[in-house]
């Protein structure tokens, strides 16, 4: 779990694919409240069938520039092919980015992102 864990942590505020982060700008509890359906986003996404995780990926397809560029290889294992579509979809899914259409959103960290990290209920490092 720890290994999962620190492999989509830093999607919070780097999703892929052009996506904009969304919790810098937000209020401490709404931080709080997305930070915590990210991880239940991640266990429900861990346990989607990958053929519906694929069809997630897909659905996007019309948002993103150059898509196959983030999708898992036609060959690839089933391992890596569910890493490159659960990297993809959980921040978008879990309202923790926008899709690159959706525009920008604020670029400094706020005071509520910080006093959440010194509560311990997020990691900005």
């Amino acid at each position: 779990a720890r290994r999962l864990a620190e492999d989509v942590a830093d999607l919070v505020w780097s999703p892929l694919g052009g996506c904009t982060a969304t919790l810098r700008g937000a209020a401490e509890d709404d931080v709080r409240n997305r930070l915590q359906l990210f991880w239940r986003c991640l266990v429900a996404l861990c346990m989607m069938p990958l053929a519906h995780l694929a069809a997630l990926s897909q659905r996007k397809r019309q948002f993103f520039h150059d898509l196959d560029s983030l999708l898992p290889p036609a060959d690839a294992s089933p391992a890596v092919a569910r890493r490159a579509h659960l990297r993809l979809n959980l921040p978008i899914f879990a309202m923790v980015a926008k899709l690159p259409s959706d525009g920008p959103t604020p670029a400094a960290p706020p005071a509520a992102v910080a006093a959440a990290a010194a509560a311990g209920a997020v990691s900005i490092a």
